[in-house]
């Protein structure tokens, strides 16, 4: 029973810096700015409801979470679920949180928050990098602590071994060709209609990179979104979920096209990584990324434009 009483422990302390910090300041701004409001409780009622959960119903928790390999009566596992619940709650309630405030930004003023925000190429590669070591803290702890993974287990369910990297980087490049040739279709289709859609938040990132940085910048962005939600969270929770994901962590441009796309090329990147590996995944979220980011940075410089939707 100590386990499940330290879980209650934890989930209450959770529960109660939610309730704070979270949600009764959404209900507080909820006449007064009712867009950020909302988001403050879309992100934070999953995470109450989950930690109020254990709480309450600890041994029940226990029975259900054996489900997906966890128990609650054992340390290693409290602690790899703890991490799991942190990052989920930086990256998704984050994502969440920042975009309903900038969705109300944008009614209120009738732009992006990104058109009169400085965007600085190195702290954008900080970012990235801070990102990087979130995915893989959260995908490597979780098979470490609660799976019992080895490094060589590790690399074998996250299908990153080594030999595999020369089939990863072909198939990589052909999935990156098709993906663009798909795109200019797209692409000429909505110009057919009339239909321009823009993405300033993007387009303020690339204007802040080099082109060195805009390579470091796809890179570091390839690695870690791959490593996680293609990575690790392929088989847990099946294709379309993680695609699902993927989107959402995309919301805060602000941009329709930029959920879809990235959605339609989460579930592309599964399907080729059950096919292939991960390296393809990598390589082609990487050249995607980079390409985009160089044409709109070359297309600035020139005085031209470019449709930028990076991943």
């Amino acid at each position: 029973m100590a386990a499940p009483v330290a879980a209650r422990g934890l989930s209450i302390a959770g529960a109660l810096a939610v309730l704070a910090l979270v949600i009764v300041p959404a209900v507080d701004t909820l006449i007064d700015d009712p867009i950020t409001a909302i988001g403050g409780l879309a992100a934070g009622l999953p995470f109450l409801v989950f930690l109020t959960w254990i709480a309450v119903a600890p041994d029940h928790a226990d029975d259900q979470m054996t489900r997906i390999g966890v128990d609650l009566s054992e340390p290693r596992h409290l602690v790899g679920l703890a991490i799991h619940v942190a990052f989920a709650w930086i990256v998704f309630a984050g994502t969440i949180i920042r975009t309903t405030e900038a969705l109300s930004v944008y009614l209120e003023t009738g732009q992006h928050p990104a058109a009169s925000r400085e965007f600085g190429g190195a702290g954008i590669v900080f970012g990235l990098v801070l990102s990087l070591i979130l995915f893989v803290v959260a995908a490597v702890t979780w098979l470490w602590l609660v799976d019992d993974r080895d490094l060589d287990g590790m690399v074998e369910e996250l299908r990153l071994q080594l030999d595999g990297l020369p089939r990863g980087v072909v198939w990589g490049v052909l999935a990156t060709l098709a993906g663009f040739v798909i795109l200019a279709g797209v692409s000429f289709v909505l110009q057919q209609l009339g239909v321009q859609p823009d993405n300033p938040q993007a387009d303020a990132i690339a204007n802040a990179l080099s082109p060195w940085s805009a390579v470091l910048v796809a890179a570091l962005a390839g690695m870690g979104e791959e490593l996680y939600f293609r990575g690790f969270l392929l088989d847990r929770v099946g294709n379309l979920a993680q695609a699902g994901l993927f989107a959402i962590v995309h919301a805060t441009y602000l941009t329709a096209f930029q959920v879809i796309l990235p959605f339609a090329l989460g579930l592309a990147f599964g399907w080729l990584v059950r096919k292939t590996n991960l390296w393809t995944a990598i390589i082609s979220h990487t050249l995607f990324n980079a390409v985009m980011l160089l044409v709109a940075i070359y297309a600035s410089e020139s005085g031209g434009l470019a449709l930028v939707f990076p991943l």
